[in-house]
């Protein structure tokens, strides 16, 4: 009869799908899941803040911008420090802890320095996002020096509106580069009384430049790296000549948004030699794994190093290349250790004892009460941004 023949139907059915679930493997399919939810969270999370803080600084704000230019770059600097945090969050909420090993840097916090830092994939940047969230003022008043590619993703038209640096890779256009950045950093890094610069001397990824880097080195006679790349000397010796004693301390720096002379700006005081250890024998960390959070729970090593800028040979371009060249042999001898016993060799005076110190626990964690304020901020922004936006279509479609 048909309906006994349906009932079969059905009943196979109910087996094969029972069966099937038996056979499922519950872990995978939970992480797949949670890794599922975390990338609908920040592509959301994306949506109402990015936004919103570009509506407030190009549009709600734009008046104080020209009535009182150093109230609206303050209030901009807070607004990106926020929106820093939100990326920083992603790390934290992932367990991708970081640990800071090294030497000792609040005393560079209030004074402008430059930080150096080796490459090695995407998640360079924002684990240093997090990991300055506790440097005080820091990363509201950074400026960053980055690849002109970056200007095209999510974050570009926030880091234009911040002040960051977009420069261009290449032997061909790379002195107008350079003069580039030496205008930028008397129009805006200057004016705006920026603090900290972050480098990249590398000047792109370790897997990227890795052969070519080894093949150069080789046939100048320079030290063969397998850990970091040899580091290019412009933008260092650009930044440094800019904001040197000498040159700051002799000139006025005009502020052209008030067209006043302004006070004779600090020079450039302290170099951070930063130096970034992955876990699991050197395999980085990517910006989509902090997205998603595919990598099971892991700590990131940050070490520090601080040199006052008048130790290092600046007015000397080969000095310099050797100077900088010396901290990269470093490094290379610092990762090569670290990816063998987990831990940077205590070797350099003036590091702490605990220099290289293992620890599961992080120097940072997620404020919850902060991070749940601020979303709330930015969604309730983004409320208002929008009733603003549909009042305004109203007004003038009728």
């Amino acid at each position: 009869m048909p309906w006994t023949l349906k009932f079969r139907e059905v009943k196979l059915d109910i087996v094969i799908i029972l069966y099937c679930f038996k056979l499922m493997d519950w872990s995978r399919a939970l992480h797949i899941l949670k890794c599922t939810c975390r990338f609908i969270f920040v592509l959301v999370n994306n949506l109402y803040c990015i936004p919103t803080y570009i509506i407030w600084t190009l549009v709600l704000l734009r008046p104080l911008y020209h009535l009182k230019p150093v109230i609206y770059w303050k209030i901009e600097g807070i607004l990106f420090k926020w929106l820093l945090y939100m990326v920083a969050a992603w790390s934290w909420s992932a367990k991708y802890y970081i640990q800071e090993v090294g030497e000792d840097i609040s005393s560079c916090v209030n004074h402008r320095s430059l930080v150096l830092m080796n490459h090695q994939s995407t998640a360079d940047v924002p684990l240093l996002m997090a990991v300055f969230q506790n440097k005080g003022e820091v990363l509201q008043n950074v400026t960053w020096v980055m690849d002109r590619l970056f200007r095209y993703t999510n974050f570009g038209v926030v880091s234009m509106i911040h002040g960051d640096f977009f420069i261009t890779q290449g032997k061909s256009g790379r002195e107008a580069q350079l003069e580039n950045l030496r205008s930028h950093l008397i129009n805006v890094y200057l004016q705006r009384d920026r603090r900290w610069i972050i480098l990249f001397p590398e000047g792109g990824f370790l897997r990227k430049r890795l052969e070519s880097s080894q093949k150069y080195g080789r046939e100048h006679g320079y030290p063969f790296l397998s850990h970091v790349t040899l580091p290019r000397i412009g933008a260092l010796k650009v930044i440094l000549n800019v904001l040197q004693k000498e040159n700051i301390g002799n000139g006025i720096i005009v502020d052209h948004l008030n067209n006043e002379q302004v006070k004779k700006p600090e020079p450039l005081k302290w170099v951070i030699d930063v130096t970034v250890g992955y876990p699991d024998g050197g395999q980085p960390l990517s910006l989509p794994t902090i997205c998603i959070g595919s990598r099971p729970p892991c700590v990131t090593y940050i070490h520090y190093r601080k040199f006052p800028v008048d130790d290092i040979p600046s007015n000397n371009e080969e000095d310099l290349r050797n100077w900088l060249f010396e901290r990269w042999e470093e490094k290379e001898v610092m990762l090569k250790e670290f990816y063998k016993t987990g831990k940077f060799p205590v070797s350099h005076l003036g590091e702490s004892s605990d220099c290289g110190h293992k620890s599961s626990q992080p120097v940072q964690k997620l404020n919850c009460v902060l991070w749940i304020c601020l979303n709330v901020f930015f969604i309730v922004s983004t409320y208002f941004h929008c009733c603003l936006l549909i009042k305004l279509w109203q007004v003038l479609v009728w």
